[in-house]
């Protein structure tokens, strides 16, 4: 009998067809045996669902293997705590449909969490891949130039105020502790981001140094939006700002800097919270290049107008 510990794998699913089943075959392919997949497809257009009976029928493993057809589209976040709902691992991880996980990626993983105490989730390195699956950056931490070598570990609340630096596909998590924290909040389109903060404010962290994983960038991926970009950012400072009356004096510092930062993103993207964080703006960062930049959204100067000018004047 295997006595070690069940580790739940959920992918929601939406129109990735084309990618879904190397995310799949990455996981039964996995060096760790005791896994249950959960698949959950969130009312897809494409032939999904077709695509992932086929590839069910096929499998002569031992893995469980639970497949959910959502019947109304309930949004990525939602579909994530769907997962965590249904997970009976002690440990769980989200992976993305049109990720992939490396082989030795949940062992390497198991092994190390079962040695720690206290630890809500383990991380590491990822590599980044086309649409064709061909490695376009093999470290994905220098990509958003931290460097690999000296990732923080332990208490690592404080320092995600500066960036979430947690790859999502590289991420095992204490599955109880995710359910004690509420899981993923639903009203953010950041799904991840707000449980790394949650759960980092009362337990430790570990990063594995090495890639886990490779998530995939083509045309259709969130990150790779300018429509879902400026609603991650609204996402990623609503989250902050929840934080700053009761954070210390130097994460306000870092949630004041963001949001000076952030706010003319917003505004030239005209998102319709823009306005609301251009008057948060100018509460917390005063000066009079806030205040211009909150009355003219006021009035309605759309922000080429201010482009006009740094090019016409040089202004800052």
């Amino acid at each position: 009998m295997d006595d070690s510990p069940l580790v739940s794998i959920g992918i929601p699913n939406y129109n990735y067809a084309n990618y879904i089943l190397i995310a799949l075959n990455s996981v039964v392919t996995q060096t760790y045996k005791n896994i249950e997949l959960i698949i959950i497809d969130d009312l897809s257009t494409d032939n999904s669902i077709a695509v992932i009976e086929n590839w069910i029928s096929a499998y002569n493993g031992e893995m469980q293997i639970h497949f959910i057809k959502n019947r109304q589209n309930l949004g990525l976040t939602k579909v994530c705590n769907l997962v965590l709902d249904k997970c009976q691992g002690k440990y769980f991880q989200i992976l993305d449909a049109d990720d992939m996980l490396l082989p030795e990626k949940i062992a390497m993983q198991v092994d190390l969490l079962e040695h720690e105490n206290n630890v809500a989730f383990i991380y590491s390195n990822i590599s980044v891949i086309d649409k064709e699956g061909a490695i376009i950056h093999p470290d994905y931490l220098g990509r958003i130039g931290y460097d690999k070598t000296k990732m923080p570990g332990g208490n690592i609340y404080a320092q995600l105020f500066d960036f979430n630096f947690i790859p999502l596909p590289s991420v095992l998590i204490n599955t109880q502790y995710a359910k004690q924290a509420g899981g993923f909040d639903e009203n953010l389109q950041v799904q991840d981001y707000y449980l790394w903060l949650k759960l980092s404010e009362q337990y430790n962290t570990v990063y594995m140094p090495g890639i886990t994983a490779a998530y995939r960038v083509h045309e259709s991926s969130m990150s790779n939006s300018s429509l879902t970009n400026p609603k991650s950012v609204d996402s990623v400072l609503n989250i902050k700002y929840r934080y700053y009356k009761r954070s210390d004096a130097a994460i306000r510092k870092k949630i004041r800097k963001d949001i000076y930062f952030s706010t003319a993103y917003l505004y030239e993207f005209n998102y319709p919270s823009a306005k609301h964080w251009l008057k948060i703006n100018f509460l917390l960062n005063p000066s009079v290049k806030t205040l211009g930049y909150f009355v003219a959204k006021t009035v309605g100067v759309p922000f080429s107008f201010f482009k006009k000018l740094k090019l016409k004047f040089g202004t800052r």
